[in-house]
């Protein structure tokens, strides 16, 4: 009961407190009041020795007439004008316009997506790829706001047309050739606050939504997310940063190239969708631990930037995914990239584990691999 006490007095004092300092400035700055009206000024009475102008020399000094007392009347001061709120140029107050100019809002610009070095061939697949460089890249602006609020995305559609010859040993199961038309289209707002301290330090945000074109995708069985990135970093511009959330890791053997996008009906390859056959698998390359996660998987990464051409990422997952058989899972994927515009050279390697809730289940299982690319 003591401590209770004793936070709510401290809780009582500091809201009393703000309110004085919030209310009773204007109400001390107040003018003396003037001398209620009727009242004859001291200073104006004539002195109490004083002769009348026409008495004769030598007379006595006649004694003033007592005028009877007056009851003081009691009179209330006038109410004091509230100070004029300077305005700027604009008729705003001061305060709002700091206030306004304390955030900023903007659409990021080509430089907030970081090229220095060359990405690929401009407009080419490798061209969207940023190979692991700080982005949205957001520097502090001299003599702009600290917070800033970016606001960028993308939207697509995709017509497209599939042909399906189906093998002779699926007619038994009812699966025959497919000829269909397909319409997808997808958008992506992301919304990316921003805080800039002093020295290259900052605080991030950054969040995707995502808005469906194809409303039968069914988002609880693997499908399309409704959310991409969601996460958070700290860190120092070109130095290091520590990011938590929901993200992809660095690409490092599994480009694709064009036409054969993420998301995309040519990226499904030749599945039937509502049929018994399992959906083709996009291969692997260092992908395992690799894609945005499900569930209650969340990602943690530490990324440095020692030099120009040399940046390393350590990823890591905790929590219960749909990617293995148990609930629970702990992995690790560390990867490289040696990256000189025309020439990139890529390095990495993961070892995932998973762990049952339940002791007398079977022992965990884990899995390694490495992977090497060079891209040009």
């Amino acid at each position: 009961m003591t401590s209770r006490r004793n936070g709510f007095g401290l809780g009582v004092a500091l809201s009393l407190a703000s309110f004085c300092l919030s209310f009773t400035t204007p109400a001390l700055a107040q003018d003396p009041a003037p001398p209620p009206s009727g009242e004859a000024n001291p200073a104006d009475a004539p002195a109490a020795d004083a002769k009348p102008a026409d008495a004769p020399a030598g007379s006595p000094a006649v004694e003033p007439v007592k005028e009877p007392e007056k009851v003081a009347e009691t009179v209330k001061p006038p109410e004091p004008l509230p100070p004029p709120t300077p305005t700027t140029a604009s008729g705003t107050s001061v305060e709002r316009e700091k206030a306004v100019s304390f955030v900023g809002v903007e659409m990021l610009p080509g430089s907030a997506y970081p090229s220095v070095q060359t990405r690929g061939i401009k407009y080419g697949s490798l061209w969207l790829t940023f190979h692991g460089q700080q982005w949205p890249y957001m520097p502090l602006i001299e003599g702009g706001p600290g917070i800033r609020i970016g606001f960028s995305g993308s939207l697509w559609n995709d017509l497209s047309y599939v042909h399906i010859n189906a093998d002779d040993r699926l007619l038994k199961n009812s699966i025959n050739d497919q000829k269909r038309w397909t319409t997808e289209t997808r958008g992506v707002l992301r919304v990316t606050p921003t805080y800039n301290a002093k020295d290259g330090w900052f605080a991030q945000g950054n969040g995707e939504f995502v808005l469906h074109g194809d409303m039968t995708i069914n988002l609880n069985s693997g499908g399309l997310a409704s959310t991409d990135d969601l996460w958070v970093r700290v860190g120092k511009w070109n130095l290091f940063d520590v990011t938590v959330g929901r993200f992809q890791g660095w690409e490092i053997a599994n480009h694709y190239g064009m036409g054969l996008d993420q998301n995309t009906l040519e990226r499904s390859g030749a599945w039937i969708i509502n049929s018994s056959l399992q959906k083709p698998t996009d291969g692997y390359g260092l992908t395992h631990f690799w894609d945005r996660q499900d569930q209650l998987l969340g990602g943690y990464a530490l990324h440095l930037y020692p030099t120009k051409f040399l940046r390393a990422e350590l990823l890591s997952h905790i929590g219960q995914g749909s990617n293995t058989s148990s609930p629970y899972q702990l992995d690790v994927r560390p990867s490289a990239v040696f990256d000189m515009g025309w020439v990139k050279l890529k390095a990495g390697w993961e070892y995932g584990k998973a762990i049952p809730q339940d002791d007398k289940q079977n022992v965990p299982t884990s899995a390694t691999a490495t992977a090497l690319r060079l891209s040009s």
